[in-house]
């Protein structure tokens, strides 16, 4: 087994699943896990699923939820942001407040409530990020 495999798992190509709030969901980018499709999914940011052979009921619920409460959600991610802006120098403020949501990640069946939240809007390489605890935002913070 390879590096890359003892580290994210064996990659395998997922059959298609359909879901009635969510639409189509592909094959993700973290090994066992289902994305939504922009082609079909008519949510504000993209969702990403983990579970075996189908994406796992209580992250799908999980999912669910978020999607229903998006614009709640994004709200509550915002605020989120603005209380982060003192936590980091004042040359990333304006980038910060740039920052949206591009992905929720509920990869974790072990821990439903629990996963990350990517945004798009960083500069110079830089891709924010934050872990998502008890379904709550914590620990803004950027890889270059």
């Amino acid at each position: 087994m390879g590096f890359i495999q003892r580290i994210f798992g064996n990659r395998k190509s997922q059959e298609p699943y359909f879901d009635s709030l969510l639409g189509m969901l592909q094959s993700g980018e973290e090994a066992n896990s289902w994305a939504t499709d922009p082609d079909t999914y008519s949510g504000p940011f993209a969702i990403e699923i983990g579970g075996t052979d189908k994406p796992d009921a209580a992250l799908l619920a999980h999912a669910h939820d978020i999607h229903k409460e998006s614009v709640s959600f994004a709200e509550s991610v915002r605020e989120f942001l603005i209380q982060q802006k003192s936590e980091f120098q004042l040359e990333y403020s304006d980038e910060i407040d740039s920052l949206v949501i591009e992905m929720v990640g509920l990869w974790w069946p072990a821990r439903p409530n629990d996963g990350m939240i990517f945004f798009e809007g960083g500069s110079d390489g830089r891709v924010w990020r934050c872990d998502y605890i008890n379904r709550s935002p914590i620990g803004l913070g950027f890889d270059s």
